[in-house]
């Protein structure tokens, strides 16, 4: 009788503990888990990218345009992309695959540039920043 008077009052601290609002609830970091590719036409690049966070909460991106040998360039969102925000993520790699679809601005065609790129989950927690390797407006990558 004692085991089995044991085993609820164990049963119901566990209950209640887990109920506990008190208790701050683990948090996963967000993460680019990569880009497959940039495809760029008149500078409009799609931007092929994969998120992931093991809780799977809607990510936000933000996202930098930087020419290699200094400065930066210019991004707006172009229509029949993904966004930046309220991005679904994969809870685990290789992450769920999204496409942006960027304007660049204010770097000639044929200059090298990197995007950064830097996830924000739904509770505020910001992944590693993410850089692509460097691409041309021409080319792509």
């Amino acid at each position: 009788m004692q085991k089995t008077a044991l085993v609820v009052t164990v049963s119901l601290m566990l209950a209640f503990a887990s109920c506990d609002k008190t208790r701050p609830i683990p948090n996963a970091v967000p993460a680019v888990a990569g880009v497959d590719g940039i495809a760029c036409v008149e500078r409009v690049c799609d931007v092929v990218l994969r998120l992931f966070d093991a809780d799977a909460e809607p990510v936000d991106l933000a996202v930098e345009c930087m020419i290699v040998t200094g400065g930066t360039c210019t991004l707006t969102d172009e229509p029949g992309t993904d966004g930046r925000s309220g991005l679904v993520p994969d809870r685990e790699a290789p992450g769920r695959t999204h496409l942006l679809r960027l304007k660049i601005e204010g770097v000639g065609v044929d200059a090298d540039v990197k995007l950064r790129l830097t996830p924000t989950d739904a509770r505020e927690l910001v992944g590693e920043a993410y850089t692509t390797p460097a691409f041309t407006l021409a080319a792509g990558l």
